[in-house]
């Protein structure tokens, strides 16, 4: 009996890779990690991670992702984002991790609907840089196995703002997009709490934009859920674009999270990984053209909202 219990703890302490950490350091084995400068901007070093499978050359869609933090701190390297872009990667994708300029940050800027510049500068080198990253990919995308016609753009919060935005641009060849080739198109935006900022009034669309997954809390106090609207100047949320979305029969998929905050953000992109994985499936992959509302409640229930504002965030 003795000599059984020491080898059943023998065999319980002998492999802890049945540990969450574990998990996390076997994964991150099968995965190649590379870093490189894409570009430098206002004295900035601006570099991007890519994830992809190792040995695999199969050319593969390939997906941004853009940290948040309310455009004055982030990092590409969270932790809390680690598992979602390993997910990606094990689903056979490269993705890309990029650096992009905060520009609120070190600031104290009173946000409002007198002094929205400060924010709307923000998002401009959030854009900016993220099409700057998608240049750099572009040349590299032999090098690297990448098809260019499937570059996807993901983002959380602040990112989520910027990929909602370059997607918005992009479409609608504003200028900030000129730098693009003429002809690329995004394939897909993943948006976990975004929006599109606007100063010239509401939403319009001159080309049908990609297909569109959405996540968002329909508390959310730091990222509008539905719209702020004030004469032309309009801060628009997943609600309001899904509705823009459906009015236009443009592709889409949006699920909310009833008496959820910000918290979505971040939970989300973690919880949710099924579903992003059949977006991408459904209607990248295979060009469904689906227009999908999901409405859940059990994210959210333990964390009220409370009433932040843009103030207290930026």
């Amino acid at each position: 009996m003795k000599n059984y219990l020491i080898f059943l703890l023998f065999i319980i302490f002998s492999f802890p890779v049945f540990s969450g950490e574990a998990d996390s350091v076997l994964i991150a084995k099968q995965i190649d990690k590379a870093t490189f400068i894409y570009a430098q901007k206002d004295s900035s070093v601006l570099m991007l991670d890519k994830y992809r499978m190792k040995k695999s050359t199969d050319i593969q869609a390939c997906i941004f992702f853009l940290f948040g933090g309310g455009f004055t701190n982030g990092d590409r390297n969270d932790p809390d984002h680690t598992d979602y872009l390993h997910f990606l990667a094990l689903q056979g994708y490269t993705v890309i991790a990029i650096d992009y300029r905060l520009g609120l940050s070190g600031k104290k800027h009173n946000i409002g609907v007198t002094n929205y510049k400060p924010l709307q500068d923000a998002i401009n080198c959030a854009v900016s840089d993220l099409y700057d990253a998608t240049l750099f990919s572009i040349k590299h995308a032999s090098e690297w196995h990448i098809d260019t016609t499937r570059f996807i753009i993901s983002g959380s919060s602040a990112g989520a703002i910027a990929v909602m935005q370059a997607e918005y641009e992009n479409r609608n060849k504003m200028s900030s997009s000129l730098v693009l080739p003429y002809h690329f198109q995004y394939a897909g935006v993943i948006s976990f709490s975004g929006a599109i900022f606007r100063t010239d009034g509401g939403l319009k669309w001159n080309k049908q934009p990609c297909p569109v997954l959405m996540f968002h809390g329909d508390k959310d106090g730091i990222v509008p859920y539905n719209r702020i609207r004030f004469f032309q100047l309009g801060f628009f949320g997943s609600k309001y674009i899904s509705g823009n979305l459906r009015k236009n029969k443009f592709p889409y998929w949006f699920i909310s999270f009833k008496e959820a905050a910000h918290e979505v953000a971040v939970d989300a992109m973690n919880e949710y990984q099924t579903e992003v994985a059949e977006f991408i499936r459904r209607f990248i992959l295979n060009g469904e053209k689906s227009q999908i509302e999901m409405y859940i409640n059990e994210m959210g229930k333990e964390k009220k909202a409370g009433k932040q504002s843009y103030k207290d965030i930026y």
